[in-house]
Formats: structure tokens, sequence, C-alpha cells
């Protein structure tokens, strides 16, 4: 029977105890093989869609720039206008200076045209520092609008090589798990969804067997040992959960069914069936 730690693991009828061995061994290694592939394959997306969240980022930075820089230069159109209409105000008050009849009139006068040169004045140094302050930010915006153009340009050569990456690494998979679809199809149902919550939590669903210790270094038991060698039950660690094969069943996995059987059969291997039990 299939066995985890002295509990009985769901009967499968009419299937050979070695031959879910040896197809575990073999799932076990093409899902090694092909770890490195699956692994390129979800980091590749993750790295273009990073790239692609920097570059949006770049141009709503940028953007938001480019509007302030437009809104200063909306404040040093309305300080240029300001002026104008202060110089306009300049002349009249100057005009009522050269008309003024008497004290009172002249007198509202020069203080209308004294008011007129200090605001005037205060506006042409306002003017001044900001003239300089917007040479700046068109100088900053410019060098920011190449860094982005180039960015764009190294996101979009990096995008087509990251898919024509995706694409050869996919074509590298497909050739390593060709098959398996018909090993899964060895393994009861019920074995493979834990081997595969095993593999996606450890890294992995099975242990090779060579020495009496998991991968995780927790001790295998002589009794478990002695059937992980004979092939007569299926067992998991009972510390990570890993299916645990005995490793001479790996080289077994490539010959036909019949030299698994002799070869169980010289190392007095029983065909057992699967007991029936309960999960």
């Amino acid at each position: 029977m299939f066995a985890r730690c002295g509990v009985a693991l769901p009967k499968v009828e009419e299937t050979l105890v070695q031959e879910v061995l040896i197809a575990l061994a073999k799932l076990s290694q093409i899902d090694e093989d092909a770890r490195s592939y699956d692994e390129e394959l979800r980091d590749l997306p993750v790295t273009v869609a990073e790239m692609s969240a920097n570059v949006a980022t770049l141009e709503a930075a940028f953007e938001a720039e480019r509007e302030q820089h437009q809104e200063a230069q909306d404040v040093r159109q309305a300080h240029r206008e300001d002026m104008v209409s202060r110089q306009d105000s300049l002349a009249r008050a100057r005009t009522k200076a050269n008309q003024a009849s008497n004290v009172r009139e002249m007198t509202a006068a020069e203080r209308e045209v004294d008011t007129n040169r200090r605001l005037i004045r205060e506006r042409e140094e306002d003017a001044s520092k900001l003239d300089t302050a917007l040479e700046v930010a068109a100088q900053s915006l410019k060098d920011h609008e190449d860094k982005l153009a180039a960015f764009r340009t190294m996101f979009e050569e990096s995008k087509k090589q990251a898919e024509d990456r995706i694409a050869e690494v996919e074509a590298m998979r497909a050739k390593v798990i060709k098959g398996r679809d018909e090993i899964v199809a060895v393994i009861p149902d019920r074995v493979v969804a834990r081997y595969e919550r095993v593999r996606e939590h450890k890294g992995s669903g099975v242990c090779l067997i060579e020495t009496p210790t998991c991968i995780c270094h927790m001790a295998v038991g002589a009794q478990m040992f002695n059937d992980l060698q004979r092939g007569s039950d299926i067992h998991q660690c009972r510390s990570c959960s890993r299916y645990l094969v005995w490793a001479g069943w790996l080289p077994q996995a490539d010959d036909s069914a019949e030299s698994a059987d002799a070869s169980a059969t010289e190392s007095s291997a029983p065909e057992a069936t699967v007991a029936e039990a309960h999960s």
C-alpha cells in the first residue's frame, strides 16, 4: 500500500507500485530539468512589467514637470502684461502731474507716479529672477525629455529581447517536458495532486533516496528504507511531505515496462498492487 507516517494513502487499482515509483522518478527528473525554464518564464514577464512601470513613472514625472514649467511661463506672461499695464498707468500719472492745476492734484499725481515706478521695478526684478529660473527649468526639461526618450528606446529593445527569449525558453521547455503527460497518467490522481502541492511549496515533490536521509535532513527509518529499496510501498517524508523514491529506480525510468519488471524480480521486489486503504 501507499504509506506516509504509517497512514495508508488512497487505493489505486491494478497499478504496480514499481510503475508508480518509476513514473514519480521520471516526473521528478523532468520537472527538475524544466525548473530553470519555469523560473525564467516566470521572471521575464515580471522584469518587463517592472520596466514598463518605470517608464510610466518617468512619463508621469516628466508630464508633471512640463506642466509646472508651463505654469511658470504663464506667470511670466502675466508679469509682462502687468508691466505693460503699469507703464500705461505711469504714463497717465505723469500726464496728470503735468496737467495739475493745484498743489493737491500735483501731490496726488506724483504719489501715483512713485507707486507705479516702484511696482514696475519690483515686477522687473521678479521677471529677471523668473527668466533665470525658466531657463534652468527649460534645460532640465530638455535633459529629462532626452533621458525619457532613451529609456523608452531601451525598454522597447529589452521588451523585444525578453519576448524573443520567452519564445526560445518555451521551445526548450517543450522539449524537456515532452512525454510528461503520459508519465502523469501512470500515477494515481491523488498522488499527482499531493506531488504538485509539495512541489509548489518546496520546489520539488520527490526526494531520490540513496541514503536513509531525506533532502530535508529527516532520517528515514530502517523499515521504510528497506521498503523504498524493494519498491513495495510508496512513502512520503514525515517532515517535508516529499515522496521518497529509491534512486535506483531512476535508471529504470528509460527502460521498457518488461525490463523494469525483470529487474524487480531479480531483486526480489514484489509486484504488489496497492491495497485498498483510506487517505
